[in-house]
């Protein structure tokens, strides 16, 4: 089975499992403060469908519109995840909503790969940075 995360936005995500070219088992949730919650998604999302994560042949990643912080974080879970069970790994970071194209280009690029080969972030959006409004109670002095 293959293994696809698809974060739509900043607030909402979705987990499915794949078998093939058929969706078997998804799961939605909301992207809270603190991307620890994706993988408590994951442990509920296949505890609830009685499926292993060790059986996983293979993960996609699908980002959407998500901060560079973002998408570093859930690069790296991403990588963890393939790396421990020694599985192959696809994403597309520029993904705008066509979930069934980017899932079937991931998983044809997938057929190519035999074994874990980190995925490197790609962050096509200009950067926003802003300066910090926060008030400290100290004086840096030379």
């Amino acid at each position: 089975m293959t293994l696809i995360l698809n974060i739509l936005d900043k607030h909402k995500a979705y987990w499915f499992l794949a078998d093939g070219s058929v969706i078997k088992h998804n799961h939605n949730f909301a992207l809270l403060r603190g991307e620890e919650k994706i993988l408590q998604e994951l442990d509920n999302f296949l505890k609830k469908n009685n499926f292993e994560l060790k059986n996983t042949k293979n993960i996609i990643l699908l980002a959407g519109d998500i901060s560079m912080t973002q998408i570093k974080v859930i690069t790296a879970m991403v990588n963890a995840l393939g790396w421990q069970l020694d599985i192959p790994v696809s994403a597309n970071f520029n993904y705008q909503g066509d979930f069934e194209t980017a899932w079937q280009k991931n998983s044809k690029m997938l057929e190519k790969i035999k074994c874990f080969v980190p995925l490197q972030v790609e962050y096509r959006h200009e950067p926003n940075i802003t300066a910090s409004k926060k008030q400290y109670d100290f004086i840096i002095s030379k």
